[in-house]
């Protein structure tokens, strides 16, 4: 069985992985619950100066995350442009705007998850391939059947 579909992947759903990649490893949850601890610490000895800093930890680090990614996009254009991607036993193949072509087999993806708004396969270079749900809602069965019949199941974190 071959899966051809072609999607746009938009800057909030890039932002939508960062933030999943972030708040989800030890660093970013450790830095939040920093965050936390230090402003309720700094509002119950009604100390501004920790406050600040606490928020500057939960609320002012996604904005800069958001505007570095900005950046990125702006300066990377073919982040945002069409990707078709054909996907099959060996692998997934990805064609870009410009037809430029790459192959990545299976055993490539060290990590495939999903948020409310996106799929995303992680791959041993360091790459991702993100699939906006809106984008494969059609084709959500087969992208999940064939994610899940060729990655094994310890490296699939995908929620409906």
């Amino acid at each position: 069985m071959e899966l051809e579909i072609e999607v746009t992947t938009t800057l909030p759903d890039l932002f939508d992985y960062r933030l999943n990649r972030r708040y989800t490893s030890l660093s970013g949850i450790t830095i939040t619950m920093m965050g936390i601890l230090v402003t309720m610490n700094a509002l119950i000895s009604k100390n501004l100066f920790f406050a600040a800093i606490g928020m500057l930890l939960i609320i002012v680090l996604p904005i800069l995350e958001y505007n570095k990614l900005k950046k990125q996009v702006t300066q990377k254009r073919s982040m945002t442009k069409p990707i078709r991607y054909c996907m099959n036993q060996q692998g997934i193949e990805c064609i870009d705007s410009d037809n430029a072509s790459k192959s990545i087999h299976w055993n490539q993806v060290v990590k495939a998850g999903s948020t409310r708004s996106i799929f995303f396969l992680q791959l041993m270079d360091g790459e991702t391939i993100v699939l906006p749900r809106r984008e494969v809602m059609n084709y959500l069965g087969e992208v999940i059947g064939m994610i899940s019949k060729n990655i094994s199941p310890e490296k699939v974190k995908i929620k409906l």
